[in-house]
């Protein structure tokens, strides 16, 4: 719905539409969603990346997510220069260092 603010009027039948959707397709209603219960049940490592100016997400989002994470499992690079989808162009390698570390540390694709 916070991505949907700016949609006005069209918001109420773009979520129906959306829950309809989900619903229908893949078996769960969005309004149950909740990602902070997902994430505390969660035995996966997790890598939150997220740039300091996005408007669209909130960084907020991934701070509250990295947060509710368990501290075994989760890393977080907020990126001060990016906005939205733009953390790999303003880090470059070291977006992809990042990631090779995590991958490393977890042993994912061993």
């Amino acid at each position: 719905k916070y991505v949907l603010r700016k949609a006005g009027i069209f918001k109420n039948i773009l979520v129906k539409h959306l829950r309809s959707y989900a619903k229908r397709i893949h078996g769960f209603d969005l309004a149950e969603a909740d990602m902070i219960k997902c994430v505390k049940k969660t035995k996966t490592p997790i890598l939150y990346i997220h740039g300091k100016l996005d408007t669209y997400v909130l960084p907020e989002n991934s701070i509250n997510l990295y947060n509710s994470t368990s501290e075994f499992l989760r890393e977080i690079v907020l990126v001060d220069e990016a906005g939205h989808v733009m953390s790999y162009p303003v880090l470059g390698n070291l977006y992809e260092c990042k990631i090779n570390n995590f991958f490393k540390k977890f042993h994912i694709f061993d």
